[in-house]
């Protein structure tokens, strides 16, 4: 069972989960999963959704936060969620291949 489409996913930082909604490939389409997972097991599976190092967030003032004439750049938050998209879906596969009784039961949108 792979995941088709990933809806939604928002990780929680005070409760230290991430609540996902998802479809898999045999889902109808106004059918959706929710499942809510505890980020030890993401961690587990060697996946790391929260920077909780000084050194792994980025410094609003470093260099390659400014372009060549000192204006502000921003991200290409569209390519940083594509890889998140990719990397959250790709972590639910793997989970729910090792946990395939932990996948929840379809829920009509």
């Amino acid at each position: 069972m792979q995941i088709k489409d990933l809806v939604s996913y928002y990780i929680n930082d005070s409760t230290k989960t991430i609540e996902v909604g998802f479809k898999l490939e045999n889902d109808l389409d106004d059918e959706i999963r929710e499942d809510i997972i505890e980020l030890q097991e993401c961690e587990n599976f060697g996946y790391k959704f929260i920077k909780n190092n000084i050194s792994e967030i980025k410094d609003l003032y470093d260099e390659e936060f400014f372009d060549e004439d000192g204006e502000f750049f921003e991200d290409d938050d569209e390519n940083n969620s594509e890889f998140n998209n990719q990397e959250v879906a790709s972590f639910l596969n793997e989970y729910y291949l090792i946990y395939p009784d932990k996948m929840p039961k379809p829920e009509l949108f």
